[in-house]
């Protein structure tokens, strides 16, 4: 191989990673700034249906979701009735989110309400 043919080989090879490298980082960045998406939605055992008294179970939740679509940190700042605060965050710390890999964890907040039934859950 000539030396010619070797120079252009690395001047072609240098003009295409930057291409690549710059095109990774938007779709992460876009990813990123994206809601996490539901993968699956929070069940509740036969013991923690049965505990709770009221067939209906509200709370105003905080969560922290990992890049792996973890819930990594759940908190409970109210709930209906209370007695169910525990057992509603347990249940939340089970969801799923659709991974996010290379975005940092994110914070949210918000309001849960569902009709504990027996068929419903596990």
């Amino acid at each position: 191989m000539s030396r010619e043919s070797r120079l252009r080989r690395r001047i072609c090879f240098v003009l295409l990673l930057p291409a690549v490298a710059i095109a990774e980082p938007q779709d992460r960045k876009n990813d990123c700034q994206n809601t996490p998406q539901v993968i699956s939605n929070p069940q509740f055992t036969k013991e923690e249906a049965g505990q709770i008294k009221t067939r209906v179970l509200e709370g105003r939740l905080s969560i922290v979701i990992s890049d792996a679509g973890d819930v990594v940190d759940a908190r409970v700042i109210a709930a209906k009735p209370k007695e169910a605060a525990e057992i509603l965050a347990s249940a939340i710390k089970r969801m799923k989110f659709k991974p996010r890999p290379g975005c940092k964890p994110v914070k949210i907040d918000f309001v849960f309400k569902d009709k504990i039934t027996p068929d419903k859950n596990h």
